[in-house]
C-alpha cells in the first residue's frame, strides 16, 4: 500500500519546515523572512507563523541551479 501525497496546501509549523529544509538554527528563517529571500510564509497571528508545502516547494526550485558561478 503506497503513502497517500502529502497535501500541498498543508500549513508546517516553523519547526516542520526547519526539517524539511534541514535548516538547524531558526535565525537563518527568521533572516530569511526578514530580508524577503525566504519562502512565503502565512502569519496566522502575530506570534505564529506557517509555511504552505506548495510554497516551500516553488521556493527550492527557485533556488535550484546548474552552476555555482554568480550570475549565472
Amino acid at each position: 500500500m503506497s503513502t497517500p501525497d502529502p497535501d500541498p496546501d498543508e500549513l508546517l509549523t516553523i519547526d516542520e519546515t526547519m526539517a524539511l529544509l534541514k535548516i538547524a538554527d531558526r535565525k537563518v528563517l527568521s533572516n530569511l523572512r526578514y530580508e524577503g529571500n525566504g519562502p512565503r510564509f502565512v502569519r496566522v497571528t502575530s506570534r505564529e507563523i506557517r509555511y504552505r508545502r506548495c510554497d516551500l516547494v516553488v521556493w527550492l526550485e527557485s533556488r535550484t541551479r546548474t552552476s555555482s558561478r554568480p550570475g549565472a
